[in-house]
């Protein structure tokens, strides 16, 4: 929602543009602005947290798992630092 907010808020500069036209300057800087940055990079990371499901079954598993040891090694990291976990 709150996207879709930043378009309408913005939707004149937006319009028009197509598939592999570069920005224009007044695009890129409603894109950095710091509160529509973060938004923007909030909504990539979703899209990428959801796009791994549907993925092939064996790229899926093997992401899957690296995340699971990188929340392991985390975990590790911190009880050696006296962070509770």
């Amino acid at each position: 929602k709150e996207l879709e907010l930043l378009y309408e808020m913005n939707s004149k500069v937006f319009e028009g543009n197509s598939a592999g036209e570069k920005m224009s300057a007044q695009q890129v800087e409603v894109l950095t602005v710091a509160d529509n940055k973060k938004l923007v990079l909030r909504v990539l990371l979703h899209a990428a947290d959801m796009g791994n499901p549907t993925k092939p079954w064996n790229v899926a598993r093997d992401w899957a798992y690296r995340v699971l040891e990188e929340y392991a090694n985390q975990g590790d990291q911190e009880k050696r630092i006296g962070i509770p976990v």
